[in-house]
């Protein structure tokens, strides 16, 4: 489960700034 934690934050870390820039670029 900790395991599955890490990951998700990895992930979310990861998917933010992309969200962001994409936001940024329209």
């Amino acid at each position: 489960m900790f395991q599955n934690g890490i990951i998700g934050f990895s992930f979310l870390s990861y998917l933010v700034p992309t969200v962001r820039y994409f936001y940024v670029c329209l």
